[in-house]
């Protein structure tokens, strides 16, 4: 298995998705600067999770105006 892949938005969601329904965890290179310092374009990995309680500080994947956010 290779140790990356690219995937559209669209792909790259249904598997987020798919993988979280079954408790896993999703780790991911992230791609943007609008978490610029903390989060570096394609050089950071983050792993997210789905949790029951979320508190402040945490970094939360959402969609937004069909469109997926990391914040």
């Amino acid at each position: 298995m290779p140790s990356h892949i690219s995937l559209n938005q669209h792909d790259f969601m249904n598997l987020v998705t798919q993988s979280l329904e079954l408790n896993q965890k999703v780790r991911f290179k992230v791609t943007g600067h609008s978490m610029n310092p903390f989060f570096k374009h394609q050089k950071t990995f983050v792993t997210i999770e789905e949790k029951d309680k979320y508190v402040k500080g945490d970094i939360i994947l959402f969609k937004y105006v069909e469109q997926y956010l990391l914040h």
